[in-house]
């Protein structure tokens, strides 16, 4: 979305300009457009200016603060280059200076010869329009600075993709337990089954004899006695333990 401005004079000597935002470039483009004619711009010998993010902020300054601004640029080829002054406008001398807006010139010279004459190109501002042109610089730094984030955060996620991808390809995948074969026994190999002998025939069982009181063998009494006095001693020596 452009903004422009159209400064006709009667002399036929007023000027136009233009201003446009490029947020993938990170920059501002400005036209300047010489008057033709009464209300007329067209085919009029014309200049562009980039200006970028950080000039568009001094631009901003002047118009706060009050504060001149001017810079150069020189074309890549290096045949053209182009001057600007951004500052305060005032009419009249002492006490009878007035502050009238901004004035912006651009200057555009050859490089390489001088003999070349220099083109210029000037144009005012009232407070209102500089006011106009501040809030459009502001919203242009906007669009620039989420075209940088957007820009930023593609970037961001396109180099955490195939890292991501890498890590799943580097994590193993559990192994899954083999199921044991259909007449596999499952406990054939496991230590702690206890071996079993399996009979093949039946197998005869001989009868225990009973047993006779001549067969069971009396404890001497003598053996029973001192069995119970070593009782009676290891219990008392069990109750002083816990002492």
């Amino acid at each position: 979305m452009p903004i422009q401005f159209f400064k006709p004079n009667q002399k036929n000597t007023g000027n136009a300009c233009s201003f446009s935002v490029n947020s993938k470039e990170g920059a501002v483009y400005a036209n300047f457009i010489h008057q033709t004619g009464p209300q007329q711009f067209k085919g009029g010998k014309s200049c562009n200016v980039k200006f970028s993010m950080y000039e568009v902020g001094s631009l901003i300054d002047t118009i706060e603060k009050g504060r001149k601004t001017n810079s150069f640029h020189k074309f890549p080829n290096g045949t053209q280059i182009v001057t600007y002054n951004f500052e305060p406008y005032y009419i009249g001398e002492g006490d009878d200076k007035k502050f009238r807006g901004y004035g912006l010139s651009i200057t555009q010279s050859d490089a390489e010869d001088s003999s070349v004459p220099k083109e210029k190109f000037s144009i005012g501002f009232t407070p209102g329009e500089a006011v106009t042109l501040r809030e459009y610089f502001r919203w242009c730094l906007s669009h620039i600075n989420d075209a940088i984030y957007s820009a930023d955060k593609k970037a961001r996620e396109a180099n955490a993709k195939p890292a991501a991808d890498a890590k799943k390809k580097e994590t193993p995948k559990p192994k899954k337990k083999e199921e044991p074969a259909d007449g596999e026994d499952p406990f054939a190999d496991d230590p702690f089954t206890e071996s079993s002998t399996v009979l093949d025939g039946p197998t005869e069982i001989s009868e225990m004899p009973e047993a006779t009181p001549d067969s069971a063998q009396e404890v001497p009494k003598k053996e029973k006695v001192d069995k119970v006095e070593e009782t009676q001693e290891n219990s008392h020596q069990q109750d002083d333990d816990i002492f």
